[in-house]
Parts: structure tokens; sequence; C-alpha cells
């Protein structure tokens, strides 16, 4: 592309200028095609000779064709030209307001443990004083809204009146690392029972129930209801997922462990191979993505 042209850079080392660029907010692009290839091949490209030392004398097509996919040159990139920020006491705690409000957007609550996973710009001691001075102005309010959790909390109106008000009787997933995943919160009353928080997991909830946890894709499962529970097949559906999404599908998904113990001798084999169509061999279970 034109990028490599006038850089003169080997594609490798240019996806690193690139992808560092973006992470310093100094580059960014017009089409989320960039992105994605970035999330698919780790942020990085392997250099030309890896492939052709792992495919000896022959250079397969398929091999140059996922080397190609890896570089981001979709889309186009252009400079983003920040100014400096301003040296005034008043701009710099109005930004740091707009930073609490993002937040509250984000969580509907705030409190130090929440934040520590967030840029140094974000974090609880960062934007203390901003919250402060927003609840004193009645924009935030100041609570113990959650037990378990230490120190105080705060949330928006809009948030405390949806606390207020019964949990929908909903079933949804989320993925371990998801903004709003209680996962590795540093918080003794959430550290039980709940998986890493690493992108393999995920957690299914009923409402306010946890009902279904998946570890390493769909390798170690955990159930919380019972096997003719009758949304057994909707809380399974993270599987199907895992399987059968767009990007990256899980080709063979495959049960090591249910409930703790082995698949092969679980209890829940036959009725997970009912919902699942789940296929069982001599020292394994997997289920196997239909094209």
């Amino acid at each position: 592309g034109a990028l490599q042209d006038r850089s003169s850079l080997p594609a490798n080392e240019l996806a690193d200028t690139i992808w560092q660029a973006v992470w310093d907010g100094q580059l960014t692009n017009d089409t989320f095609g960039a992105l994605r290839k970035g999330i698919d091949n780790n942020f990085s490209v392997p250099e030309a000779g890896e492939l052709s030392s792992t495919r000896k004398r022959h250079v397969r097509r398929g091999g140059f064709n996922r080397w190609r996919g890896a570089i981001p040159f979709s889309g186009s990139w252009r400079r983003v030209d920040i100014e400096p920020p301003e040296d005034d006491l008043i701009a710099n705690e109005e930004l740091a307001k707009e930073r609490v409000r993002l937040l509250v957007d984000r969580y509907g609550i705030l409190f130090r443990e929440l934040l520590l996973r967030e840029l140094p710009e974000f974090q609880w001691r960062s934007l203390f004083r901003a919250i402060r001075l927003m609840e004193l102005s009645g924009e935030l309010l100041a609570g113990h809204f959650f037990s378990g959790i230490p120190g105080l909390q705060f949330v928006s109106a809009e948030a405390l009146r949806v606390l207020e008000r019964p949990l929908p009787d909903k079933i949804f997933w989320i993925n371990a690392t998801d903004p709003i995943s209680p996962c590795g919160l540093g918080i003794d009353a959430l550290k039980s029972g709940l998986p890493r928080r690493v992108p393999g997991n995920h957690l299914v909830y009923h409402g306010s129930r946890l009902v279904l946890i998946s570890e390493r894709n769909g390798k170690s499962l955990t159930l919380m209801v019972e096997p003719d529970d009758e949304h057994l097949p909707e809380y399974l559906s993270v599987l199907r997922h895992l399987a059968y999404r767009a990007r990256s599908p899980v080709r063979q998904l495959t049960v090591e462990t249910i409930n703790g113990d082995p698949a092969l001798k679980s209890p829940w084999l036959d009725v997970l191979t009912t919902q699942l169509g789940l296929t069982r061999d001599y020292n394994s279970v997997y289920m196997q993505r239909s094209l």
C-alpha cells in the first residue's frame, strides 16, 4: 500500500508502528476493518521469513493470504491532531467531570475497585475530587447501594431509579472481560465462584441469577440449574455463539469438564448432547461446527 511505499518499512515493522501510534492517540482509521484485523492477529504481523521457513520449499497460497490479511492497511489512516491541554484549573475540572460522566454512562455506578482497570486519567484517584463536586451539585448521589463493596458508591439519579426497579427477568450473557463483568474486581464478596477475567470465559445470567459459566471457550462448563430447566437451551446459546460467530469461531468446541466432572462421565452429558448435538468419542466430547 501507499503507507508501505512511503515508509520503506517491512510490513511487520510498519504494522507495529501504526498500532503504537493508535494506542498513543496519534492515528485513527475511517473503518473498523483495520481494528478487526488487528484483533484477529493479536495486533501483529509475522515476518515474511517466518512464513517461508515454516513452509520450507513450498509457499502455500493460504499461508500468504493469512499473512496479507494480518496487515492493517484497510481503510484510510489519518493523523489525530490534539491540542495540548490548557493549564487552566477550571478547564481541567470540567474535563474530569466529563470523564466521570462517561464512566457513569458505562457502569451506572462508580466505586474505587471498579476503576482500577481504567487508564490513569480515569482512575479513582484522578477523578475523586470531580466526583465529590458532582455529588455536591446534585448530579451524583453517594451511598452504599450494593453490599460487599467497601467504601462509598456513587450513582446518577437515573441509575438509582433503575436500581430501585425490579431487574427484568431476561436471559443474557457477557464475556468475562466486558466492562460490566464482575470478574477480577478484587472484591472479596465477588471472588467466590467467578472465573478469571480473560477473553475465553463467559457468564450467562437469568435476571440477577448467574446460571452458567463457560471457561476456556467451552472447555469447562459450570451450570447452576437443574438438567430439566425449561430455559436451558437459551442458557446454552453462548456455546452456539462461540461455534457460529462471524469473527474467529471455535471450529471444534471441546467440552472437557461439566460441573467439575470429566465430560464423558458427567450426569449432564446426555442433556447437553441433546441440546447441543455434541459428538462423543472414546476420550472427548465436542461440538463440531457444521458448514
